[in-house]
């Protein structure tokens, strides 16, 4: 593979030493973290190794405890760092972007079901009305199952090796192109923004067209990959023009969000339940659809111009 020299050249900042402070940060430090004024593909590494040691940090402490907030942001970072590859893949040298990013899919995919449990377990009390703690026994105890799942997997050392070599390539960048600097910074966000924001538009118009829970679905991934790069980039792009779009992206995820888990709720009770229990999730999920679809089609119709 063909890499960037090490030495960074020609740049009134050290990369290196931004990497290091980074490395020092604690979660919430990371999370409040951007540096706007560097050369496009170290701003996409900055970004990419905060995410990578976001994902690191829960990882460690998810071999340590059963939290479901842990899990819950390790697979938060893992979509945002998936987001990030996906949208500027055209900056990689070769295909190794998309191979990082199918990595770690495959490794946040390898948790869907203790998050699923997670969740059900939490909303439980509403749905169900009877043999309530036999069910949430039951639950508990697949939960359990499934962490020692994850914890045997985030120890492995395919898993290890991965991270190393993750981290080793962010640092040293073989990954980007160093002779797509010479593009603009903030022209290059607005344009991979907006082209998102109309490929959302344009799935949003077909979802209304034929609606498809598969469809839903499609929307709820992009969008939360817009929102992702709208939160990472508001300094570049100007805070008041992009914070009401992130309010209200943020408002109809959590509803797309609540409509889904309640798809994957009705799967795993099924075992437990019959389905005159299942009425009142099956009528939560045709309000929430009916209020999903009147909130995209405003999305769709709101003005969006960076």
């Amino acid at each position: 593979m063909q890499k960037t020299h090490t030495k960074e050249q020609n740049k009134d900042y050290d990369i290196q030493a931004l990497f290091r402070q980074l490395s020092a940060k604690d979660g919430e430090e990371l999370d409040d973290y951007f540096s706007p004024n560097l050369a496009v593909t170290d701003v996409l590494r900055v970004i990419l190794y905060k995410f990578f040691l976001l994902v690191d940090f829960y990882k460690e402490r998810i071999v340590l405890f059963d939290n479901a907030e842990d899990l819950h942001q390790f697979r938060v970072n893992i979509r945002k760092s998936r987001a990030f590859l996906k949208e500027f893949d055209f900056l990689q040298y070769d295909l190794q972007l998309g191979s990082i990013s199918d990595t770690l899919g495959a490794l946040a995919k390898q948790t869907n079901h203790k998050r699923d449990l997670d969740v059900m377990q939490t909303q439980l009390a509403s749905l169900v009305d009877g043999q309530y703690d036999t069910i949430s026994a039951r639950i508990m105890q697949e939960q359990k199952e499934e962490h020692i799942h994850i914890q045997n997997l985030l120890t492995s050392q395919r898993v290890e090796a991965f991270f190393t070599d993750y981290r080793a390539a962010l640092i040293h960048n073989t990954l980007l192109d160093a002779n797509c600097n010479t593009m603009h910074t903030k022209a290059l966000i607005k344009k991979v923004v907006t082209k998102l924001h109309q490929k959302i538009i344009k799935k949003i118009t077909r979802l209304e067209k034929n609606f498809s829970i598969e469809k839903l679905h499609t929307i709820r991934i992009a969008l939360k990959r817009f929102r992702y790069l709208l939160e990472e980039f508001q300094v570049i792009l100007g805070k008041k023009e992009v914070e009401t779009v992130i309010k209200n992206g943020k408002m109809l995820q959590a509803l797309l969000g609540d409509y889904n888990d309640s798809i994957t709720q009705e799967q795993l009770l099924q075992p437990y339940l019959d389905d005159v229990l299942l009425y009142k999730l099956y009528e939560y999920q045709k309000e929430t659809l009916e209020t999903i679809m009147k909130k995209l089609h405003h999305f769709k119709k709101e003005d969006f111009t960076l």
